[in-house]
């Protein structure tokens, strides 16, 4: 509990800080460049110019807190933070056009993200969801989302309680 609440203020002290980068600039500034670079941008093609090319995603997970640990069932229960990152090439811009601007936030759902998933999901929990995104001029995303999720494991009792179980997390993308 204690590091998920130090993860949301960490993501506060960064919306603060990300508002903060703009000061220089004027709102003028930030809204051509949102203009420039929404006006023609589609989010559901892949944010490669060469439609062949792959997109190279960068993953961190953070477990931060087991909620449920259940052996009878062989699930497990918990939340942890999800990093990725990856290079968006129409999100892309010169920052001395915008006024200095090298970087934003932004809505998730305004731009192309990776559909990732855990294998063996047995229920995600979207009641507190954390999204972020920040998007800077090299078109470089590092998108953040808080997970609450129940797995499947293979969990054996056979010394309990002196057993100990290795938890194994496997992300993949069903869509690309």
């Amino acid at each position: 509990m204690f590091q998920s609440l130090l993860m949301e203020i960490l993501i506060e002290i960064m919306v603060c800080f990300m508002n903060a980068l703009v000061d220089g600039s004027s709102m003028a500034d930030m809204g051509r460049l949102k203009n420039d670079l929404f006006t023609d941008y589609h989010k559901e093609i892949r944010p490669v110019r060469n439609q062949e090319a792959p997109v190279f995603i960068e993953v961190d997970f953070q477990l931060v807190n087991i909620m449920d640990l259940n052996i009878v069932d062989s699930s497990i229960t918990f939340t942890a933070w999800l990093k990725m990152s990856w290079r968006d090439e129409f999100l892309e811009w010169d920052l001395h056009d915008y006024g200095g601007i090298y970087e934003f936030a932004i809505e998730p759902s305004r731009i192309w993200v990776p559909h990732v998933t855990l294998v063996d999901l047995v229920k995600q929990s979207n009641g507190d969801k954390v999204d972020y995104v920040i998007v800077d001029n090299t078109g470089t995303i590092i998108y953040y989302q808080r997970w609450c999720v129940n797995v499947m494991q293979n969990f054996t009792g056979k010394y309990f309680p002196y057993d100990v179980q290795l938890v194994k997390f496997k992300l993949e993308s069903w869509t690309y």
